[in-house]
């Protein structure tokens, strides 16, 4: 039988397009066409069956760009209904300021925004977001990719920034859908960040392991997360990855290695108009097969 902690954190992908075009997007590992997760009934049956056989505890939704998909709020809400009382959103933030009533209404509890800062204005995103601190009772937190071409604007957005209710996590680079001499070029090792942004002045270190690294000032929380270890092996492979080892697109599939799609377990209409006990059977053993293989290689 397949460990049941597995499952306590699924990430959900509910649409593969974005207004944005980022060059290093990891795209949850999944290379796929443009498409959005419409089947609300599908997904609630699919939900209510997981949530009751396994102790889902926090569900994240995420893209592409989830705010493009039109039943965003729906997804949410089917979740809560599920009894699923912790979850959350990945986002660019696009129009968020318009959107975030009805989410949380909906039952969002926590946001993370990704900012970059070739797109908006960033003083006026950490202001909205500030907002959303001061007006509702969700987590907030930046999400940052570490560049060796951003240094500058992440040492100014950390030690400048306006706010100090709005936590940071900062992630190194990985090689999903990034060519080898951009990935060369470009990864910057977390240590050498923390260095640049001399983070150790004034903030504690609270916790420190092989792959994450927080400190915090007052109110203010800076994550540091490794997720790439060599060129054969990434911590989405490990089993102390502090990731969510599974993702559910929105084509119904199950990605149980989610840092490139070298397996799944086909959940489509097809197969959800089977028995119950057929599909948690496929879903346990290949989480089987998944927890056997936790030193799998990273193809690049």
């Amino acid at each position: 039988m397949v460990n049941p902690n597995l499952f306590q954190h699924l990430r959900v992908s509910i649409g593969t397009k974005c207004n944005w075009s980022c060059w290093y997007c990891f795209r949850e590992g999944v290379d796929r066409e443009n498409d959005f997760l419409e089947d609300t009934d599908s997904f609630s049956w699919l939900l209510k069956v997981l949530k009751k056989n396994f102790p889902i505890e926090y569900i994240r939704f995420t893209g592409g760009e989830p705010l493009l998909n039109i039943k965003i709020d729906q997804l949410i809400n089917i979740t809560k209904k599920c009894y699923v009382t912790n979850i959350g959103l990945t986002t660019n933030g696009t129009n968020i300021d318009k959107k975030i009533e009805k989410l949380v209404s909906s039952g969002l509890t926590s946001l993370a925004v990704h900012v970059e800062n070739n797109h908006i204005s960033i003083n006026e995103q950490i202001h909205v977001l500030d907002r959303i601190i001061r007006d509702y009772d969700i987590s907030v937190r930046i999400n940052l990719v570490a560049l060796q071409s951003n240094v500058d604007f992440i040492n100014n957005l950390i030690n400048n920034t306006l706010t100090k209710n709005i936590k940071f996590q900062i992630l190194d680079l990985l090689p999903t859908n990034v060519s080898h001499e951009a990935f060369d070029r470009e990864y910057l090792e977390l240590d050498n960040l923390i260095s640049i942004c001399q983070i150790q002045r004034g903030f504690e270190l609270i916790c420190s392991t092989e792959n994450v690294k927080v400190f915090v000032k007052d109110k203010q929380e800076i994550k540091f997360v490794k997720r790439w270890i060599s060129n054969t092996k990434s911590l989405f492979c490990t089993k102390d990855s502090p990731f969510h080892p599974l993702l559910l697109t929105s084509d119904f599939k199950i990605y149980w290695c989610n840092h490139y799609g070298a397996g799944f377990i086909d959940i489509s209409k097809e197969v959800i108009m089977r028995s119950e006990p057929h599909l948690l059977k496929k879903i346990n053993n290949a989480l089987i097969c998944r927890d056997k293989c936790f030193e799998c290689k990273f193809k690049l």
